[in-house]
């Protein structure tokens, strides 16, 4: 009986296989389903080498000899050359595609899944000596399979369906990819690998009471240090009734004697880069201050907790470039596993978070970057070190959920359980691509931010439709703004604002008011390039910005 089901494993396999199956060395043979490669290792070699490229017209003469051997490996592989070919099916995104749906036909199908960079995770031993390998820039993945579920008809149809539906590439990614060396060459795009994690505290969950703390400083106020958290409890006891109403009442902020109820929010924000401390007093930070000035093109919602577009647009962004890692982390696994509690989500959130420091720490070093890796090394370590690790994780799940539940990202239901949205499967597919397009791993996402970010935002919430204005149009309209922003942020030079703020400022109210959709470099390049005759734009490296300045016409 056994033997009958290996046979009908084998003659469905090669029925359903393409012309690019192959034997391998070492006892391997590769089998072509669309796009997958589906490689099984055996005991042993059962094919010579001059029956490689006829294994599919011949196997017939030979399945005795599959049926006979004993498998000892099943593995799904796919690779993609990222240089100088067209580039349409996302890696990383097929995987966990893949990962997720055979999982849901039975959750022991997969032992373990990684994507790898170059020609890391291939076998060498793939290549003959004669100088034939992979080009230097290619990305593929490896998914091991349950070797009991996997070697059975039922597996290869399932896997079958999948090949048919693998996600492609988001379409806004198509010109870094056909341009990958001109782009990665580039210090803008490129990841400068140091990583961010906020620290957190599980009472800081409503975003709402980070946008309250902009109001603060209308007209430029300033605080003192010792007595801002009291400031900031009174001014929260006002919307204490819309928080009551909204869709998640946790986090409130309570008046109290001390100011303790909002020390965690001001926190917060302060680790966001919103607030800074400056002598002996609270200001606002530079992000926080453009912020503060598109709120007067906003319309208020009527409740307060519910973010408006423009609160998603900035405080989204804050917490990617800030906190992306443990973003991410929460929502691959909240995708992979469904619906979950608290209480379970925590393993499964402790273990990817350590597999993901492991592969960050081990890629960096590979780069050659030591002091780095072992930045990452400690980070990772102390992951491992956690006494009380579900206690410690209340305080980095729950605000992370809650910021997500306010961002639609996530949702939360009457059983207390979280489950990632569309909308937060739209945001970790962009995730998946930039993987792609830097190679494996994604350790500080700002470069690809500065890019892509109000076009990603776009496609979450404002269903993806690309800008309708020429381009003749949309660079008027860039120099107009620029302009404008001499109205909103003054600095102690005169005529001059500083670089990061004016930018920001003609990005963000050109999307929210014009639809207009672009970059912070296109903007940069116009200034360094076409806007000449009307700005000076100087970027200094000693602050990582710089200043625009207005030519005064004669």
């Amino acid at each position: 009986m056994f033997l009958i089901m290996k046979e009908d494993f084998y003659k469905y396999l090669l029925e359903i296989s393409g012309k690019g199956s192959m034997v391998l060395p070492n006892g391997r043979v590769s089998f072509e389903i669309n796009t997958l490669g589906l490689i099984l290792d055996f005991d042993q070699d059962i094919f010579s080498e001059d029956e490689n490229f006829t294994l599919v017209e011949r196997i017939e003469n030979f399945l005795d000899r599959l049926v006979k051997a004993t498998l000892q490996k099943i593995v799904i592989q796919r690779l993609e050359i990222l240089e100088g070919l067209p580039y349409t099916d996302s890696i990383t995104s097929s995987m966990y595609f893949i990962v997720k749906n055979l999982t849901s036909f039975n959750a022991e199908y997969i032992l373990g899944y990684d994507t790898y960079f170059d020609y890391r995770g291939l076998d060498e031993k793939d290549f003959d000596d004669g100088g034939m390998c992979p080009s230097p820039l290619t990305i593929s993945f490896k998914i091991f399979v349950n070797l009991n579920l996997g070697a059975t008809t039922l597996f290869l149809e399932q896997l079958l369906g999948l090949s048919l539906n693998l996600p492609k590439i988001e379409g806004l990614y198509f010109f870094f990819f056909q341009k990958y060396e001109e782009y990665f060459s580039s210090e803008s795009l490129k990841d400068n690998h140091e990583l961010s994690i906020l620290q957190t505290n599980t009472k800081a969950r409503r975003l709402g009471y980070l946008k309250l703390l902009s109001t603060l400083f209308d007209s430029g106020k300033q605080h003192p240090i010792n007595r801002f958290t009291k400031v900031v409890e009174e001014q929260a006891s006002k919307v204490e009734k819309d928080l009551m109403e909204y869709r998640n009442t946790k986090g409130l902020i309570k008046k109290t004697k001390s100011g303790i109820s909002a020390k965690p929010y001001v926190e917060l924000a302060h680790d966001l880069d919103l607030l800074n401390y400056l002598r002996s007093s609270v200001v606002q930070g530079k992000m926080f201050k453009v912020y503060t000035e598109l709120r007067a093109f906003e319309l208020i919602k009527s409740n307060y907790f519910e973010l408006t577009k423009l609160d998603k647009l900035f405080f989204l962004e804050q917490i990617l470039r800030q906190d992306a890692l443990y973003i991410f982390v929460t929502l691959e696994s909240l995708f992979l596993y469904g619906e979950s509690s608290l209480l379970a989500l925590q393993p499964i959130f402790h273990e990817s978070l350590l597999k993901r420091l492991k592969k960050f720490e081990y890629f960096v070093r590979d780069k050659g970057d030591e002091r780095k890796a072992k930045q990452l090394q400690e980070v990772k370590q102390r992951v491992e070190g956690w006494e009380k690790p579900e206690k410690y994780l209340e305080h980095v799940l729950m605000p992370r959920l809650n910021w997500m539940l306010d961002l639609d990202l996530v949702s939360f239901s009457q059983k207390n359980t979280f489950n990632i949205t569309d909308t937060g499967e739209r945001l970790l597919k962009h995730y998946w691509d930039w993987q792609d397009l830097y190679g494996e791993v994604v350790i500080n996402p700002n470069g690809i931010l500065d890019f892509v970010y109000i076009a990603v935002f776009n496609d979450l919430y404002e269903g993806g439709i690309g800008n309708q204005q020429t381009e003749e149009v949309i660079k008027e309209r860039i120099a107009a703004v620029l302009l404008d922003s001499f109205e909103h942020f003054k600095t102690i030079a005169p005529n001059r604002v500083t670089a990061s703020q004016a930018i920001a400022f003609t990005q963000n109210y050109l999307f929210l008011k014009e639809s207009i959709k672009t970059g912070k470099p296109y903007i940069r390049r116009l200034l360094s390039e076409e806007f000449t005759d009307k700005f000076i734009y100087k970027y200094q490296p000693q602050y990582k910005d710089g200043y625009i300045q207005i030519i005064k016409q004669p």
